[in-house]
């Protein structure tokens, strides 16, 4: 389970890069008034379910940054933030976003919590060994794409835990390398793949 991510200071060099990979750059001097980034900028720092954040998707034609509220909402009370591997293809409650609106988010690690003998609840930070992004997929909501309401949702997609998160959780994100991100997003075939590939080796910290 994810339930915390964070972002650090150089978040929005690490977005503006990989969308130059994917040949689109963000302008938000642009942006009109009704246009789903406008007068929003990446908020640094730890997101947690039902903030608003960015998640890099396809729109139309072009690659860019999408601004949505992190959780599915199961009703009016409660949200669903993350969504399983083995079955974000075939439940009903994710199918049609798998299906449709496939992205990924850009951040510097996630959270996961474990008691410790004392019953004291540790939080752990996971990043890779070395400093660099890490990318987690994501599925979004299909509705009102172009506008800035409260009907745009997204869940991080979560899988086994490899061997290197498995010590304080048994499920972990899934994460893509920057090779994959644009077959994640375009390609369901290809994403139906990228569901079962093995995970990154991680490091992770007491904090």
């Amino acid at each position: 389970m994810c339930a915390t991510y964070w972002l650090g200071d150089s978040i929005d060099i690490e977005i503006t890069n990989v969308l130059a990979e994917l040949n689109i750059r963000i302008s938000y001097d642009t942006a009109s008034e009704d246009n789903i980034y406008a007068e929003t900028t990446i908020k640094t720092g730890d997101v947690y379910p039902k903030q608003l954040s960015g998640v890099i998707t396809k729109l139309d034609t072009e690659f860019a940054l999408r601004f949505a509220y992190w959780g599915f909402k199961r009703d009016e009370k409660n949200v669903v933030y993350n969504s399983r591997a083995d079955k974000v293809s075939s439940s009903y409650f994710w199918k049609s976003a798998y299906q449709n609106n496939r992205g990924f988010i850009v951040c510097d690690g996630f959270y996961e919590n474990k008691r410790n003998e004392k019953g004291e609840n540790i939080k752990y930070r996971f990043s890779y060994p070395t400093p660099e992004p890490i990318y987690i997929a994501a599925i979004l909501t299909d509705s009102n794409v172009g506008e800035a309401n409260e009907n745009n949702y997204y869940s991080l997609i979560t899988t086994t835990a490899n061997s290197s998160v498995s010590p304080i959780h048994h499920r972990m994100p899934l994460i893509l390398n920057k090779a994959q991100l644009y077959d994640w997003v375009t390609d369901i075939k290809l994403a139906d793949n990228l569901l079962t590939s093995d995970m990154p080796q991680l490091s992770y910290l007491a904090v």
